[in-house]
């Protein structure tokens, strides 16, 4: 599995840990919303190519990979809301992919290899191949390598989570507050 594990750990922990023994209920609301918001944060990194939440923008396609796949999305099926999971473990938080979930496969072993760089040659026979069975490489020189650049997403955006995560928690804990005594209930 590739994940973004939150722990607390200092003063965050011995604060949250006390909210959450006064108020359980509202404490796991709270944290429930702020991995949801988390989760939601790494896909739109995925869609939008990156950019946002400590990960730098992702370097764009190959131009052959443009002309083999038109409209292809960088991170596509990854970004799936479906496929990123979020559980809690121990005194924090799990956020990534899973392997096997939904008959999608290797969904883990995917996204570490779609955010390390690649670089291959490619043979004559490899060559003449694309040519022969890829139409929208006609007139295209298929270059004698292929260059992929490293795009990476979690090692940052866990970073950005472990300065930021705390205070997502408790600002929806505030929330869920203001919203129980707004209705007049016990905040528990």
């Amino acid at each position: 599995m590739i994940q973004v594990a939150l722990e607390f750990t200092g003063e965050s922990k011995r604060h949250l840990a006390q909210l959450e023994r006064e108020t359980p209920k509202t404490f796991r609301a709270a944290l429930n919303a702020a991995s949801n918001h988390a989760r939601n944060r790494l896909r739109k990194i995925l869609r939008e190519g990156g950019g946002h939440y400590g990960v730098p923008r992702f370097a764009a396609h190959h131009p052959m990979t443009t002309l083999l796949h038109p409209g292809c999305r960088m991170f596509g099926l990854l970004a799936n809301k479906y496929n990123i999971v979020r559980y809690r473990k121990g005194d924090g938080q799990v956020i990534g992919w899973v392997d096997g979930g939904n008959g999608t496969g290797n969904l883990s072993g995917w996204a570490s290899s779609m955010q390390g760089a690649a670089r291959y040659e490619f043979i004559e026979w490899q060559k003449s191949a694309l040519h022969r069975n890829n139409p929208a490489l006609k007139g295209y020189k298929i270059p004698s390598y292929y260059d992929r650049p490293s795009r990476p997403v979690i090692d940052p955006f866990a970073a950005h989570l472990q300065r930021s995560f705390p205070s997502m928690v408790l600002g929806e804990f505030n929330k869920a507050v203001a919203r129980r005594l707004k209705k007049g209930k016990a905040v528990t």
